[in-house]
């Protein structure tokens, strides 16, 4: 996998810096809602599971499974980025579908855990 595209190197490059140094809440709201973190989150996680199909590795359901069969206890963890979100009372619910998804992409979300997130914010 070769990233060139400057914006997702930018991209990257922020989201690295935040995990190894941290950052303020509106560093992780952007790079959270980002696209291109998104895009290249799908791409990594493309690249990683051929490579485990060629090693007859089983991908644990990462292409079939949503968010929370993966990851079961981040319910909470979400929960608690999305309270972080500018305005987020002020946001209307259909904008606040739309974060819930780009929040969790590149995985997919069962609508009824989308509007489980929202009713706990």
């Amino acid at each position: 996998m070769k990233i060139e595209n400057i914006g997702e190197l930018s991209a990257l490059s922020k989201g690295l810096a935040y995990m190894k140094y941290g950052g303020d809440n509106e560093i992780l709201e952007e790079l959270m809602l980002s696209p291109i973190v998104a895009e290249i989150f799908a791409k990594v996680l493309e690249e990683y599971t051929t490579k485990l199909k060629e090693l007859g590795i089983n991908d644990d359901g990462i292409e079939t499974s949503t968010f929370f069969e993966l990851f079961p206890d981040q319910r909470q963890n979400i929960v608690s980025r999305l309270k972080i979100i500018g305005q987020w009372d002020s946001i209307d619910h259909s904008e606040k579908q739309d974060i819930v998804k780009k929040m969790i992409s590149p995985y997919r979300i069962a609508e009824e855990d989308v509007e489980q997130l929202i009713k706990q914010t």
